[in-house]
């Protein structure tokens, strides 16, 4: 009797050694995982910086063309109306060289959309996250301030008479204002983009960037509407 209840006698040692190795195991277990989470984290950031960098360079470079387009027929406006050349909104088109369309601007925010709608935003650093909401809560409004001048610009060209130039120069003057300011937004993203991606700190906008525009050079060649 004693003899069996000896062999059924636990051996705390070994039991102790098994349920260790059980317990590595299942937390070896879950630093993989967490390290393959934290990678793929990692790589879903640099992907979605990279696509911001990319994606903001490209609007820049729109924005100058068509902004600098902007600025000179604001300032052609504002020069005719003081000349007293141009006082009517036909009169744009007539009166100021180089001019015969609004000329918009096309940005694009899919690198935002995709990464608000994956999630990647929230891997991105909150500074670096709160410098690109800016730029694209300005691109927006800048995109519904353009629909609303193109269409009080089509409507006083519509108009059974010829309408006055003042509201459209105002408009127009207040918008070329807005472009510059996200030109300004989009160079403190540019260089958070840049440090977070280990590259080169990237020159800021010129102040002079928008009086490049010329005539001969029109942007708005091959559009067919103000």
């Amino acid at each position: 009797m004693a003899e069996s209840v000896a062999r059924q006698r636990i051996n705390w040692r070994v039991l102790g050694v098994e349920a260790a190795a059980i317990f590595f195991s299942v937390m070896l277990g879950f630093g993989v995982t967490e390290w393959r989470e934290a990678r793929a984290d990692a790589r879903e950031r640099h992907d979605a910086l990279l696509a911001f960098s990319l994606e903001i360079d490209a609007n820049r470079d729109e924005l100058i063309e068509h902004g600098a387009y902007h600025y000179y027929v604001a300032s052609q406006i504002t020069l005719g109306l003081q000349e007293g050349t141009v006082q009517t909104v036909p009169d744009v088109f007539q009166e100021i060289e180089g001019v015969n369309s609004f000329s918009p601007v096309d940005l694009s925010n899919t690198a935002w959309r995709t990464a608000n709608a994956t999630g990647a935003i929230g891997n991105i650093e909150f500074d670096i996250a709160t410098s690109l909401s800016r730029v694209y809560d300005d691109l927006d409004a800048l995109e519904n301030e353009q629909t609303r001048i193109r269409e009080i610009g089509l409507e006083a060209l519509g108009a059974p008479t010829p309408q006055p130039i003042a509201r459209f120069s105002v408009l127009l003057n207040e918008f070329v204002g807005m472009e510059f300011g996200l030109l300004v937004a989009m160079d403190s993203a540019r260089v958070k983009l840049a440090d977070a991606l280990g590259q080169p700190t990237p020159q800021p906008t010129p102040e002079d960037a928008l009086l490049t525009y010329s005539p001969s050079t029109s942007v708005a060649a091959s559009d067919d509407e103000p």
